[in-house]
């Protein structure tokens, strides 16, 4: 028994929806913390960059990649099958 695959193509986009949204907040809180808030320690500035601007700046240079790959899915006959291999593919990468 097979999946649906339009219900697969809109998971596959709710999932992409939702984690842009939640980098887009990351982003929107690290410029909190540095320009709004004015953080003056200098741990607190290392920490900010450390936890929260490096890891940012990682996920928003893989927005191409995420963007490219539900593409593939959109345009796959069998979405199911692509999201699990791409699933994979995640989980081998060591970013």
């Amino acid at each position: 028994m097979t999946e649906n695959p339009t219900k697969t193509k809109i998971w596959c986009t709710i999932k992409f929806v939702l984690g842009f949204a939640f980098v887009a907040s990351m982003v929107w809180l690290t410029y909190w913390l540095l320009f709004v808030y004015q953080a003056r320690n200098i741990y607190a500035i290392i920490a900010i960059v450390l936890f929260l601007a490096f890891p940012c700046l990682i996920s928003l240079l893989k927005i191409p990649i995420e963007i490219s790959r539900l593409m593939a899915i959109w345009r796959s006959d069998d979405p199911a099958s692509l999201d699990k291999a791409i699933q994979q593919i995640r989980l081998s990468d060591p970013d």
